[in-house]
C-alpha cells in the first residue's frame, strides 16, 4: 500500500528545477444539487447530494471493495510527466467494516489507461478532515496526457455513511514557469474592443460581440453582462465566450483568471470550441460557482489533444450559463489568458471576419397578419404591451369579428423584420369556421416571450346565451330569443346558468338555449328540453348549460309552507334533500305496545309519507335524485303518503292543529271516512287502538299514554330531575327539550 502523505510533504523543488504548481480542478459539492457523475451498479447502498455534501451510504458489506464505486470528480486534464495531488475533504460515520481497517480505494486516471491508485484508511470523525494523495506514476510523473480523467472512489467493505464536501486536483509541473504573456485584447474592459468576448442569449441569439457596459464591472468599472432566462431547454442556451486571438495547438500551457459574479448563486461549466458555438470537447478550463459577490477564478493547465485536434484547433472557451434554470444576470471583468511568450511568438493571429454585433434592445413588439384591422404593414400592426413582472413577455388583446377562414400572423420587434420575429419560420395560423371554433366575435389574446421564443394565441369566443321557452311565467314572452332578462351568466367553472325564483308552475315546461339572441344561430338541445312539473306549486329553477359539451341540466327546489302549528305532513312526487333547508323531516314507525316513534331523516324518495317540523314560514326543499345507499330506508313507515286528494278509512290518524278536546297539534283519529288533501300523509289505523290522539310531547301534559316519542338524531336525554342519562328506560324523559314517554 502506498504511503498516505500530506501536502506539506511537497516542496517547490521538483526534478532539480523550480516547479510550477496550480489548482487545475475543483468540485465543490456545497453548490451542487444532484449527483451527475458516473457510478456503478450496486445494491444496499445509495449515492446522493444532500445539504451541499456528497453522501455515500452503504448498509451492508459488499462482495468486493469495487462493488461500490463512483466518480467523485470528472473532466480532469492531465499532462504526461507532471505530478498531481488530489485533496478530498471528508468525514465518516462508520458502523462496521470487513477486517480490521476501514479501507477505501482512490484512483486518478481514465478508463483503459494506467491509473495511479491508493488504498486509504478512513478515520471516523464528526469533523471534516482532508485526504491528500500524490499521483506521480513511478516517481517520474503521470503516465499520459488527457482531458477525460476522473477521481474514482471505492468503499464496498465499509458499512456506514461517508460525506464528501470538496475534491481538488493540484498540478505540479517539473518545468519551471515560462515567461507568461497575456493574449487577451482589452481584458480589463476599459477600452472599446470586444473582439475577444462573445455572448449568446435566449431571445437575442448569437453569438454576438458582447457589449462592454459602463458600471457592470468590478468596482463600478466597465464589464460584460450576459443574461439567462427561466427554464432553458439546455445548459448551453445561454453562453459567454472568450475567443482568443490565436488557435492554440495541443500541448500549450496556459494560465487563466477573471473576476465574476451573478445576481443568483449557481454554477458554470466550460467547453473547448474552435469558433464560438463550434464545439470541440466538453472539457474547457474547468467549472466554478457564482455568488452575488465578486470573486476571482484562477486556473492553469495544458491544452490536450482532445481539446485541440488536427481537424479543429481550440481558440474559444465557452461558458455554459444555463445550469441554474432561473433567470440570472452574469458579470465578467479583468479577463486574462496567459501562455508561454515563446509559444505566442510562433502563433499567427486568426481574427474573426465580420463578427456580428450585439443587436439593439427590444423596445417594442407588434402583431402583424391577416386578422381584420391588422396587416403585414407595421403601420397597421397591433402594438403589444410589455409585462411589468417579466420584461421578456409581451401581450396584446383585441375583440374582432372573424370569418370562416384561416388567418395568418407573426409578432415582430422594433417594427422591423430583421431584429426579432416569432415564429422564425412559417407564419402561425388559426382556423375559424369549424365546429369547435365557429366564425363570429372573439377576444384574441397574443402572448410572446422573447426569452423562451414562444408565441401563443388564445381565441375566446364572445357570445350571448339565452333561454327561450313556452312558459310565460318563467320566460315572459314565449319562445323569445331576444329576451335579455333570460340571458345566462358565465360561472367560474366556465359553464353558464340562470335562476328563476318563486315561480308558480304546473305542467310541462319546454325550452332551448339560444346563441346570440337569434334562431338563425345555434340552439340546444336539438329537441326541446322538457321539465316535468308533477305537482302544481311554487318552484326555484336553475338552468345550467355547458357550452363546451352542449349539455343542459336543471337544479330545482319546491316551496313548502309550514303553519304556526309548526308541523305539516307531506308527500312529494320528487326525491327531496332536507339538509340545510331549515326543515326537519320524519318518518313514523309503530313499535311495541302501539307506540308511534318518529325518526328524523335527511332525504326521502318520491312518494314517502313525511312529518315536517319547522317554524312558521315558506321553505325551499331541494329536489335531488336519491338512489342506492344514499336513500333513506323507509321500510315500515307508518305515514302513508298520498299525491292526490284521497279518502282514508275511519280509524286513521290525520294531522290537525288545536281541537278537538284542545289536545293541541297532533294526529287525531277519524270517526268516519275522511278525505286528506293531495301531497299530504296520514297514519293508518292501528289495530286494537283505543287512543284518539297521538301528540308530540310538547303540547300534551295529560293523557300521557297518548304521547308519541320523537327521536331526533344525536338528542341528549335527561330524566325529570335534570340528570343526563345514556339510555332511556321506561318512563318520562326530556329529549331535545321535549317531554317523551318510553314504554
Amino acid at each position: 500500500m502506498k504511503k498516505l502523505i500530506t501536502l506539506l510533504a511537497f516542496m517547490t523543488v521538483f526534478m532539480g528545477a523550480k516547479a510550477a504548481e496550480a489548482t487545475i480542478y475543483t468540485k465543490d459539492y456545497s453548490t451542487a444539487t444532484s449527483f451527475d457523475f458516473w457510478k456503478g451498479d450496486f445494491s444496499n447502498a445509495s449515492v446522493s447530494v444532500t445539504d451541499g455534501l456528497l453522501v455515500i451510504t452503504n448498509t451492508a458489506v459488499q462482495a468486493e471493495t469495487y462493488t461500490l464505486q463512483l466518480h467523485i470528480g470528472e473532466g480532469i486534464t492531465t499532462q504526461e510527466g507532471n505530478k498531481y495531488i488530489v485533496k478530498i475533504d471528508y468525514k465518516a460515520a462508520i458502523e462496521s467494516v470487513e477486517g480490521s481497517n476501514s479501507i477505501a480505494w482512490v484512483a486518478l486516471g481514465d478508463w483503459g489507461k494506467s491509473q495511479t491508485n491508493y488504498w486509504v484508511p478512513l478515520t471516523q470523525s464528526d469533523d471534516f478532515q482532508t485526504l491528500t494523495l500524490e499521483f506521480n506514476g513511478d516517481g517520474d510523473g503521470f503516465k499520459y496526457s488527457g482531458s477525460t480523467n476522473f477521481v474514482m472512489w471505492q468503499s464496498g467493505k465499509i458499512v456506514g455513511t461517508i460525506y464528501i464536501k470538496k475534491v481538488e486536483v493540484i498540478e505540479i509541473s517539473p518545468d519551471p514557469d515560462p515567461v507568461w504573456t497575456d493574449i487577451i485584447v482589452n481584458g480589463d474592459m476599459e477600452g472599446e474592443s470586444a473582439e475577444c468576448f462573445y455572448s449568446k442569449e435566449q431571445g437575442v441569439g448569437g453569438p454576438y460581440l458582447a457589449p462592454i457596459l459602463e458600471g457592470v464591472g468590478k468596482d463600478g468599472s466597465k464589464g460584460v453582462k450576459v443574461e439567462s432566462y427561466n427554464d432553458p431547454s439546455d445548459d448551453w442556451d445561454t453562453q459567454f465566450f472568450i475567443r482568443l486571438p490565436y488557435q492554440l495547438p495541443a500541448g500549450t500551457k496556459y494560465k487563466v483568471s477573471f473576476d465574476y459574479k451573478a445576481t443568483k448563486e449557481g454554477a458554470f461549466q466550460t467547453q473547448a470550441h474552435a469558433e464560438p458555438t463550434d464545439y470541440i470537447d466538453w472539457h474547457g478550463i474547468g467549472e466554478g460557482t457564482f455568488t452575488t459577490q465578486w470573486k476571482t477564478f484562477e486556473g492553469r493547465g495544458t491544452i490536450s489533444s482532445d481539446q485541440s485536434t488536427d481537424q479543429k484547433k481550440m481558440q474559444t472557451i465557452a461558458f455554459n450559463l444555463g445550469l441554474n434554470k432561473v433567470a440570472t444576470k452574469f458579470y465578467f471583468d479583468n479577463i486574462k489568458f496567459e501562455i508561454d511568450e515563446e509559444v505566442a511568438n510562433t502563433l499567427t493571429p486568426n481574427p474573426k471576419e465580420n463578427p456580428a454585433t450585439y443587436p439593439d434592445p427590444i423596445t417594442s413588439m407588434a402583431v402583424v397578419g391577416t386578422f381584420p384591422g391588422c396587416s403585414w404593414d407595421f403601420t397597421n400592426a397591433w402594438a403589444m404591451t410589455q409585462s411589468a413582472d417579466d420584461e421578456a413577455e409581451w401581450t396584446f388583446s383585441k375583440v374582432v369579428d372573424v370569418e370562416a377562414m384561416t388567418y395568418e400572423y407573426k409578432v415582430a420587434a422594433n417594427s422591423s423584420w430583421s431584429r426579432y420575429v416569432l415564429p422564425s419560420g412559417d407564419n402561425a395560423t388559426l382556423e375559424f369556421g369549424t365546429e369547435d371554433r365557429p366564425a363570429g366575435k372573439y377576444n384574441l389574446t397574443f402572448t410572446a416571450n422573447v426569452k423562451k421564443h414562444t408565441l401563443t394565441l388564445d381565441a375566446e369566443e364572445i357570445f350571448t346565451l339565452t333561454v327561450a321557452g313556452d312558459n310565460t311565467t318563467l320566460f315572459g314572452t314565449a319562445w323569445a330569443p331576444t329576451e335579455t332578462a333570460n340571458d345566462l351568466t358565465k360561472q367560474e367553472d366556465g359553464t353558464y346558468s340562470i335562476t328563476f325564483e318563486n315561480k308558480a308552475l304546473e305542467g310541462d315546461v319546454k325550452y332551448k338555449i339560444v346563441k346570440n339572441h337569434s334562431w338563425d344561430d345555434k340552439a340546444w338541445p336539438s329537441q326541446d328540453r322538457v321539465i316535468s312539473i308533477s305537482m302544481p306549486g311554487t318552484y326555484d329553477i336553475t338552468i345550467n348549460f355547458d357550452y363546451a359539451t352542449k349539455a343542459v341540466s336543471e337544479v330545482m327546489a319546491v316551496y313548502k309552507g309550514i303553519s304556526d302549528a309548526g308541523y305539516a305532513t307531506y308527500c312529494s312526487p320528487y326525491d327531496l334533500n332536507f339538509v340545510g333547508t331549515g326543515v326537519q323531516a320524519y318518518i313514523a314507525k309503530v313499535e311495541e305496545g302501539n307506540v308511534v316513534n318518529f325518526y328524523e331523516v335527511y332525504n326521502a324518495q318520491a312518494g314517502t309519507g313525511l312529518l315536517l317540523k319547522a317554524a312558521e314560514g315558506s321553505y325551499k326543499l331541494k329536489m335531488e335524485s336519491i338512489t342506492g345507499e344514499d336513500a333513506t330506508d323507509a321500510t315500515g313507515n307508518a305515514l302513508e303518503g298520498v299525491l292526490t286528494n284521497t279518502e282514508v278509512p275511519a280509524g286513521s290518524f290525520v294531522l290537525m292543529a288545536g281541537t278537538p278536546n284542545n289536545q293541541g297539534t297532533g294526529f287525531y283519529k277519524t270517526k268516519n271516512v275522511f278525505t286528506v288533501g293531495a301531497n299530504t300523509a296520514y297514519i293508518k289505523a292501528l289495530p286494537n287502538e283505543a287512543r284518539t290522539f297521538i301528540g308530540f310531547g310538547d303540547n300534551t301534559t295529560t293523557a300521557i299514554e297518548g304521547v308519541a316519542t320523537v327521536k331526533e338524531n344525536n338528542g341528549e336525554i335527561y330524566n325529570l330531575q335534570g340528570q343526563r342519562v345514556v339510555k332511556a328506560q321506561k318512563g318520562l324523559y326530556i329529549v331535545n327539550g321535549k317531554k317523551v314517554l318510553v314504554k
